[in-house]
């Protein structure tokens, strides 16, 4: 499901890779999908496949017209969560959802106001900032080893510098970076 999200820079990329490698390697299986268009990111507003988003020029534009109100920021990871969708397990590293992400996603939802991004899980009055977890198989019992290698990783000096925002989407078999604009400050 391709969305408006933002992007972190190729440091905190790698670092995040590093840890899923780390996993997959104390696992024996790739149970967590590695892939150079596969970009971590906090989804601000997302849309089914399905959707016509119109015109990608202007999609582009909208996003360059946020890009330029938006700082760029530290986000310290503060906890794990998962959740269940259908038999599909969700795992994802947390972050508060502040003041200073209230308002940046405030903006994008009044900027893509006009588009048919999802209404209701995304919005900003219920949104729960996310992370999500790569899961090659989003079974209980794969979702609960990965929380459980996670656990044992130090994640509260992980820092996601976040430089960008973009259009993307992370399906896992053909994951894609449609558009992205730095931030202006």
């Amino acid at each position: 499901m391709p969305g408006i999200c933002l992007i972190f820079d190729n440091q905190t990329k790698q670092t995040i890779n590093g840890i899923y490698d780390n996993i997959n390697q104390k696992l024996g299986l790739e149970v967590l999908k590695i892939d150079k268009n596969l970009e971590p990111h906090f989804t601000l507003l997302y849309h089914s496949n399905s959707v016509d988003i119109g015109n990608k020029m202007k999609l582009y534009e909208n996003i360059d017209i946020l890009a330029n109100q938006v700082s760029k920021r530290n986000i310290n990871i503060e906890g794990y969560g998962i959740f269940q969708r259908g038999e599909n397990c969700i795992l994802y590293l947390s972050t508060s959802y502040d003041t200073e992400f209230q308002k940046v996603h405030k903006k994008a939802w009044e900027i893509f106001n006009g588009y048919q991004f999802n209404k209701e899980l995304y919005h900003y009055s219920s949104y729960v900032p996310h992370l999500t977890i790569p899961l090659t198989n989003t079974d209980i019992d794969t979702a609960m080893k990965v929380l459980k290698e996670l656990i044992k990783t130090d994640l509260s000096n992980i820092i996601l510098n976040n430089i960008k925002i973009g259009y993307l989407t992370a399906n896992l078999k053909n994951p894609e970076l449609f558009y992205s604009q730095e931030l202006l400050k």
